[in-house]
This record gives structure tokens, C-alpha cells and sequence, in this order.
């Protein structure tokens, strides 16, 4: 330790203890311990550095052999007076100064560094500083975050694992030492700054993906985005030995990329790696394969059907050929095939033999792809199945018919064995030839000519080989149900007690008869009503309860059917009507008060579920409508204007039906007259009233009072509450008016309480209202501003108003006035008169002069 080494040592020289040195020493001592006395210093000297100044100076003056103890003394005495004293004081008394001003290097950490880092963790390792820290703060900050603070025992460690970090981030570290000095004070110094960037995570999952093998060939992808922060994608497509199809790089998680010359494979992988600040991801790895739509046959079908031989063909896959196709075969409800034949990929037919006839099987060709078994998929992919049956010996039964008004279709089973046609009889069910024809398929379509239709028949099918027939295959056949039935069964008219039902005959025709049944809603026992002709087509049911739901049905009547051995009588759907409910006898009770309207009435006879309920004001809009089960409803008028007078309607309500309504006029009670004025109470003036009156009987809303004059003027006003006064403004002097009180309640209004009112008359001294005038007492400035004033008092663009102010100061000129007068030249100035609120304000400033005075 040398002078040199101190923040104000001196220069080293040569000779080091040579005099001018030491008094140079000394010098810069003094000049040390007088920065430390006023804490001018920049950096506080160790106490290292102090020991190795001490020394310094005591081996400097031991050098001066005349006088050694002296020296010695003296340099003890200069380095305690001037810097040992000041810095211990320092210390002691504001530690935080001292140590603020400290060298910083041995409290830092050292040799701060990362390692092991992956996507979401990281280790930070770092040297202790040579002033043992009491802990350490890790500050972590990235390019999405703010700085964030990590706490490390300084006494035990010197790493720190960093985990949920963000992958694909660039983030930046560094670490806060922290010693703890006397007091509890605690020096914090911060390393150097590192950065890393986390490892990016590959995609989650592949969503979708598609192989166009049609136009431009190309692979198209999709895959969820990772989480964490990612520049783009690197995508690596692959056929399956592994070489390399076609690479490229995407900002976004779909892509599509052009397969280019390269033939199409079956099958692809390929490998997805994230990419964030330079860094690659590991590879989400996926197998596509081609869509099997793409690589199955199309058009697969039978050429050629015999009794034991198929001839089956297809075409190419979209694809493209495949290496070999493979067919197969299974009985018609058989999960289980067998192989018949593999065939080249050039041929696209097979004739398939040694097949039982009028045999049902199914048939299918799986397409073979042997490139596919690279990339560990199956090999194969099927076709659509196919049903083929070989041609059948003989008809076995009936396995299909209908009959409409001119024709009867049949559709047998062929029978085993060589058929060369068929012989098909249709007969009546009393036996006579209907029709007869050949045919040499097992279908049939059979004209029954001028014939009437009946409701069934007998069928004869024979086979015929060589001119030899067979024994007949005998079945009836009947009309189908939904055409013998009756169509839209309804009901036309709805009564309390009675119903009106209508139907239409059946697509067959008329039925020989018609039998009505009915069934209570809940009943499965039906009753028959009445059975009507087969000229009708509708009738009136009577005697039924009022609001009561029932089932009615109508069957068809075929008594042709019979000689067949068959059920005469074909259902019709059953239908549910409910007879009308009785409307309610009558209003029993009503109120209306408080935005309500309370109803009560008298419930009908009959079956009845609810009520509907609906209030209408005079001009018939609906106010209010409701439903209810009982006779009895509390109902909201809502946000609409309370009228004087309602219409209600209710009606009875049974399973969906609405009776005729009870229709009832529902008035609103008015309120009482309100009371007379309180002349005592209210207060008249010359331009307002303070009216006081006797309130009405019951609730009030608010009072309305109309105010007249005799004339032009009319006014209306409202108090803000059920309060019985109000403060009426702005009248004219000596006025007559005349008042109409209304009481209101749920904005209806009661008779008029009639007054009479009069306000004051008033006198004014001229003079004093002159002098008030032209000293600005009365403060109006200009013409402008006097106009009001003079039309207030009298002084209008018509001369002198008649009963005013103005008219009684000319009458105290004896009828002369002095020309160039105040009077004359208020008068030539011939001005408008001016409104009661202007006249009123005008008279309380001259009152409140005393210029004008109220008179009774």
C-alpha cells in the first residue's frame, strides 16, 4: 500500500522518504482529513488504506535519524487529528456516508452467469463479493415484464434457480448484494448486467391438415400457437424415406406449402419447430396422410349380375393408381369379408363367380399404398361397400306393393333357377278377374282399368320356364291404411256445449260408411257416436260440458274387406277440441287507487284453467293484461296516464279456448272540491298572492289553480305536493282576478273551487321616485334601459297610459306641463310599456325606497 493507492495520495518519487515526500505527505493528509471534515471527499479511504497511510508516515519520519521519536510523534499526531478522528466519527454518527462513499468492488458480486437453461427455467451462478453479503436481490427483467425481485440467503448461497419463465423471451439479470451494517443500515450494490433468451417451445398440436392431390399440389397446415413469445415457425415436410420434400418458414400457425415436381406420396411428415431471437424449438412431429376420399376407388358398381356371377368395376382413386387393388366379399348382413382377388394397379374390374343365385352380398376394393408403410400407417384403404344380389330361381313371397285409384305395383323375391317370366292375377275379394298380365321381372305395375277400386284384393304369381307354370305364390293385398283413412279431421265450429266436425273421404274414395266416436281428453274408452253415410262428410255433436276437452276419431267403414277376411274399419288420428268456457257472470267488485286497479268477479259454470284480463282506457288502447286462476286480480297500470274511466274485458280461459268476454265500464273516483281560501292566512300585495285554502277530503296528489284577469291574461299553475297553498307572482296593480282551485288524484281532477282576489293599488311619490331615477337609486342607465321604466309607470309610444304612475304626476301639473321638463322629455321619449315581471321588480325597488307605498 503506497500513497498513490489513496483517493489524495501524493506522487511517488524515486527517493520516497526524502523530505519534500514527506512534507508533500503531510500536505495532502491535512487535505484528506479536511475533505473528510466537510464530506467533500469522493471516496472514503478503507481501513486497509488508513493502516498502510499510518504506516507510511511512521516509516517515513523513522527515516530521519536526528530525530526519529519526534517525526514519529508528529506523523501519529497529523494522521489522528486530521483523518482517523473525522472518519471515525463519520462512521460512528452517519454510517451511511461512509459506506456510500466506499470502494464499490468489494461488495459486488462476480463472475455472474446462466447455465442449464431451457424453455422456462434458468440457473444463475455467481462468486460472493469480499464483504460478506447478508442477502442477495435477483432483478429479472424481460421484454413483456417489468422488473421483478427474487430474494436469495446471502449467507448459504450463490445460485439461484429461475423458473416459469416465458419461452422464446429475452430476458436480463442481475444480482444485488446487500450487507446490513451497524444500526440495521443496509449497503445495496448491484453486478453487471447478463442476458439469455429462453428457449422457444414447440406447437402444441397439429388442428388440421390436407394434402391437395388435384391442380396445384400442395400441403396445407394448421397447428395451436405455443405459449410464450415466437417470431415464427420453421416446417420441415418429409415423404416417408425420410428426404426432404419441401421447407419453409411462416410468421403465422397455418401455412401451405407446394409440393412442387415431387410426386405425392400417400403419406408426409412433418416437423414444426417455434423460432424466437434466433433460437429453434424442439420439433412437434406429425404423420398426414392423404384424405382416404383422395385414395379410395370411386364409382365402384355391378356391370353384370347372373344367377351365380357378378361383373364389378371402378375407376382410379383421385389420387392417382394405386400399387394394387384388393376385393372382397361378404353375405348381404355380414361383418365378416374374405378376400377374392388381388389385381394389378392397371386394371379397374373383376368378374366374380361361384356365387348361390338370388344371393344378397356386399362387395368392397381396398386401394393398397406400400409407401405408406414407411411411415407406419396403414397400408390400405377401402372402398364404400356395394350390395349385389344374384339373380333369384323362383318368386318367394310379395315384397312390396301398393295400390292407387288406376294402378296396383308388385315387387316379388325371384325364386332359385332359371325363370324366364312371370304369369300375375289380380282378382276382387269376390273373386272376379280384375286384371292379368305377363312380365319377366319381379316388379310389376298393373292397370285395374274401369274398375271399381276395392279395399283389397287377391294376387296369383306364377313363374314361367319353357311354357311351364309353376303353382301360384298367393297373397291379399290391401289398400294402404293412410289411403283408406278420412283426411283432416277438424273441428269448424266450437260451441259451449257443441261441436261442428268436418273431414274429408279418404284417397281411395268414399267409404261404405262413417262411425264417429268420443273419448273424454284423459279416456281410452271411446264411445260411439253416431254412424252417418257415405255422402256426408261432417257432423254436429251436442250435449257436451262447457270447457271441457275431449277426443274424437272417425272410422272408415269397407265392407268388401270383409269377403277378404280383413278388419272392416280403418282409424282415423284422433283430434283433441275443447269445448268454449262460459264467460264469468258477472263484475262483483273494483277499485282502482295507487297505480292499481283491484278486480273481483263472479267464476261460471263449466271447466275453466284461468282468466284473461284486459284493461283498456276510453280511447280503447290496452293499459294493462294479464291471466289468472282465480276470479280475482290486483293489477298494474304501469307508466300510463290514469284516465277517469276504464273498459275491462275478462274472459274465461279452458285448455287453449277464450269464452266471449265480460265486458264492464270501471270509473275512476275524482277527488273532493278542495276548500275555501283562507283570507286571514293568504297574503295579497300589490302584485302577488300567498294563497292559503282547506285541503280536500282524502289523498291528493297536487293542487291545479287557473288564474284570469277578465281579459287577455290567463295563467295555470301546479304546487309541488299535496300541500293546499301557493305563491302566485307578477300580477298587475289594482287588478281583479279570478281563481279556480282543482284537487288531483291519480291525475284526476276535481271540481273547481271558484275565488275572487283583488290586488292592492299602490301610491307613488313623484319626487321621491325623480330623485331615485336621477341618482341611480332606481338603477337604469341609458334610453335603452329607461324604456322599460317609462312603459312600466306609463309613458307609452300611445302617450300617457290611462290609471298609471305617469297619468297621476300629470295630474299634479293641473294639466300644464313645462316644456323641457322632466315630465315632457320622459314623455317625448314615447317608449313601449314593459311585462309584469319587469313592472313588479320596478315597483319592489320603489317600495323598497319608499317612493311607493301599497294602499288598501
Amino acid at each position: 500500500m503506497t500513497l498513490s493507492m489513496l483517493p489524495m495520495a501524493v506522487p511517488e518519487t524515486d527517493d520516497v522518504w526524502s523530505p519534500a515526500t514527506v512534507r508533500t505527505g503531510l500536505e495532502k493528509v491535512r487535505e484528506l482529513g479536511q475533505q473528510v471534515r466537510n464530506r467533500t471527499i469522493a471516496t472514503v479511504p478503507t481501513l486497509q488504506q488508513l493502516n498502510s497511510l499510518k504506516d507510511v508516515l511512521v516509516n517515513a519520519y523513522s527515516r530521519e535519524k536526528n530525530s526519529v521519536v519526534l517525526k514519529f510523534l508528529m506523523s501519529m499526531f497529523v494522521f489522528i487529528t486530521f483523518v482517523t478522528i473525522p472518519l471515525t466519527a463519520i462512521y460512528l454518527f452517519d454510517p451511511e456516508f461512509f459506506f456510500t462513499n466506499q470502494d464499490n468492488s468489494c461488495f459486488l458480486v462476480t463472475k455472474l452467469h446462466a447455465s442449464n437453461g431451457v424453455d422456462r427455467s434458468v440457473r444463475l451462478e455467481w462468486e460472493k463479493p469480499e464483504i460478506e453479503a447478508f442477502r442477495y436481490e435477483v432483478v429479472i427483467s424481460s421484454d413483456i415484464s417489468a422488473g421483478q425481485v427474487m430474494e436469495v440467503d446471502g449467507w448459504t448461497k450463490s445460485s439461484v434457480i429461475i423458473e416459469r419463465l416465458t419461452p422464446g423471451v429475452h430476458y436480463s439479470f442481475c444480482v444485488i448484494s446487500i450487507v446490513t451494517v451497524e444500526d440495521g443500515l443496509e449497503i445495496k450494490r448491484s453486478s453487471e448486467t447478463i442476458s439469455i433468451i429462453t428457449r422457444p417451445s414447440p406447437p402444441d398440436s397439429m388442428t388440421a391438415h390436407r394434402i391437395h392431390v388435384l391442380g396445384e399440389r400442395s400441403v396445407e397446415l394448421s397447428w395451436e400457437a405455443l405459449t410464450g413469445q415466437v417470431d415464427g415457425y420453421s416446417v420441415v415436410l418429409k415423404d416417408c424415406m425420410e428426404d426432404v420434400v419441401a421447407e419453409e418458414t411462416t410468421e403465422s400457425p397455418h401455412l401451405s406449402i407446394s409440393l412442387g415436381n415431387h410426386r405425392i406420396s400417400a403419406a408426409y411428415f412433418v416437423e414444426i419447430r417455434s423460432l424466437s431471437h434466433g433460437e429453434r424449438s424442439d420439433p412437434l412431429t406429425e404423420i398426414l396422410q392423404v384424405e382416404e376420399i383422395d385414395l379410395r376407388i370411386e364409382e365402384l358398381h355391378a356391370t353384370k349380375q347372373d344367377t351365380k356371377s357378378v361383373t364389378l368395376k371402378w375407376k382410379h382413386p383421385v389420387y392417382g393408381p394405386a400399387d394394387s387393388y384388393v376385393v372382397q366379399w361378404a353375405l348381404e348382413h355380414s361383418h365378416q369379408f374374405n378376400v377374392i382377388d388381388t389385381v394389378d394397379s392397371d386394371r379397374t374390374g373383376i368378374s366374380v363367380t361361384g356365387l348361390t343365385p338370388g344371393k344378397a352380398y356386399k362387395f368392397r376394393v381396398a386401394s393398397v399404398f406400400l409407401d405408406m408403410m414407411e411411415c407406419g400407417l396403414e397400408t390400405r384403404v377401402l372402398s364404400q361397400d356395394i350390395s349385389v344380389t344374384t339373380k333369384p330361381l323362383g318368386p318367394d313371397s310379395i315384397s312390396w306393393y301398393t295400390i292407387n285409384i288406376e294402378h296396383a305395383m308388385l315387387e316379388w323375391k325371384a325364386p332359385r333357377g332359371q325363370v324366364d317370366g312371370y304369369s300375375v292375377v289380380l282378382k276382387d275379394c269376390m273373386e272376379d278377374v280384375v286384371a292379368e298380365e305377363t312380365t319377366e321381372s319381379p316388379h310389376l305395375s298393373i292397370s285395374l282399368g274401369n274398375h271399381r277400386i276395392s279395399a283389397a284384393y287377391f294376387v296369383e304369381i306364377r313363374s314361367l320356364s319353357h311354357g311351364e307354370r309353376s303353382d301360384p305364390l298367393t297373397e291379399i293385398l290391401q289398400v294402404e291404411e293412410i289411403d283408406l283413412r278420412i283426411e283432416e279431421l277438424h273441428a269448424t265450429k266450437q260451441d259451449t256445449k257443441s261441436v261442428t266436425l268436418k273431414w274429408k273421404h279418404p284417397v281411395y274414395g268414399p267409404a261404405d260408411s262413417y262411425v264417429v266416436q268420443w273419448a273424454l281428453e284423459h279416456s281410452h274408452q271411446f264411445n260411439v257416436i253416431d254412424t252417418v253415410d257415405s255422402d256426408r262428410t261432417g257432423i254436429s255433436v251436442t250435449g257436451l260440458t262447457p270447457g271441457k276437452a275431449y277426443k274424437f276419431r272417425v272410422a272408415s267403414v269397407f265392407l268388401d274387406m270383409m269377403e277378404c277376411g280383413l278388419e272392416t274399419r280403418v282409424l282415423s288420428q284422433d283430434i283433441s277440441v275443447t269445448t268454449k268456457p262460459l264467460s264469468p257472470d258477472s263484475l262483483s267488485s273494483y277499485r282502482i287507487e295507487n297505480g292499481h286497479a283491484k278486480l273481483k268477479w263472479r267464476a261460471p259454470r263449466g271447466q275453466v284453467d284461468g282468466y284473461s284480463v284486459v284493461l283498456k282506457d276510453c280511447m280503447e288502447d290496452v293499459v294493462a293484461e294479464e291471466t289468472t286462476e282465480s276470479p280475482h286480480l290486483f293489477i298494474s297500470l304501469g307508466n300510463h296516464r290514469i284516465s277517469a274511466a276504464y273498459f275491462v274485458e275478462i274472459r274465461s280461459l279452458s285448455h287453449g279456448e277464450r269464452s266471449d268476454p265480460l265486458t264492464e265500464i270501471l270509473q275512476v273516483e275524482a277527488p273532493s272540491m278542495p276548500g275555501e281560501v283562507d283570507r286571514i292566512a293568504s297574503t295579497i300585495k300589490s302584485t302577488s298572492f300567498d294563497l292559503k285554502w282547506r285541503a280536500s277530503g282524502g289523498r291528493v296528489d297536487k293542487y291545479i289553480v287557473k288564474i284570469s284577469d277578465y281579459s287577455t291574461f290567463g295563467a295555470e299553475y301546479e304546487t309541488e305536493g299535496p300541500s293546499p297553498s301557493l305563491r302566485i307572482e307578477n300580477l298587475e296593480v289594482n287588478t281583479r282576478y279570478k281563481l279556480a282551485i282543482f284537487a288531483v288524484r291519480d291525475n284526476i281532477k276535481s271540481e273547481p273551487r271558484t275565488e275572487n282576489l283583488k290586488t292592492k293599488d299602490i301610491k307613488v311619490h313623484w319626487g321621491c321616485m325623480t330623485k331615485a331615477i336621477l341618482t341611480g337609486g332606481i338603477a337604469i342607465v341609458g334610453v335603452s334601459a329607461i324604456a322599460p321604466f317609462l312603459g312600466a309607470v306609463g309613458f307609452g309610444a300611445a302617450g300617457i297610459g290611462k290609471g298609471t304612475m305617469a297619468a297621476s304626476w300629470m295630474s299634479s301639473y293641473g294639466g300644464a306641463v313645462a316644456s323641457g321638463g322632466l315630465f315632457s322629455t320622459l314623455q317625448s321619449l314615447g317608449v313601449v310599456g314593459l311585462g309584469a315581471s319587469a313592472k313588479a321588480a320596478i315597483i319592489a325597488s320603489g317600495m323598497a325606497l319608499g317612493c311607493i307605498v301599497e294602499v288598501i
